[in-house]
């Protein structure tokens, strides 16, 4: 009888680690899934706003795209573009810094 409480507490442990193994295999697919999945989004380039912008604006000529959907998207693209006029001008150089050009 206590040979089988032995045998019975070795399988015990042995069923547990076996567990904790599986479990251990299992989380390192899954971190590698996940990292490669963050790689392959980094590494898709993505398209200047003007150029996805005709893209979209293709869509609609095929009639793939309805043209409330395209205004949706135009403005979302248009919020992601840099404020180009909205950004101050470059100061203009000190007096004493203008450079004239040399006469001939």
């Amino acid at each position: 009888m206590r040979g089988n409480t032995e045998l019975i507490r070795n399988n015990t442990e042995l069923i547990w680690a076996s567990v904790a193994l599986v479990g251990a295999i299992l989380l390192g697919i899954v971190i590698l899934f996940c990292i490669k999945r963050r790689r392959n989004q980094a590494s898709v380039p993505a398209l200047p706003p003007g150029e996805e912008l005709a893209h979209y604006n293709t869509m609609v000529q095929q009639g793939l795209l309805s043209a409330a959907e395209f205004e949706r998207i135009r403005q979302r693209l248009l919020a992601r573009l840099p404020a180009t006029s909205a950004s101050p001008a470059p100061p203009a150089p000190a007096p004493d810094q203008q450079v004239t050009p040399p006469t001939v």
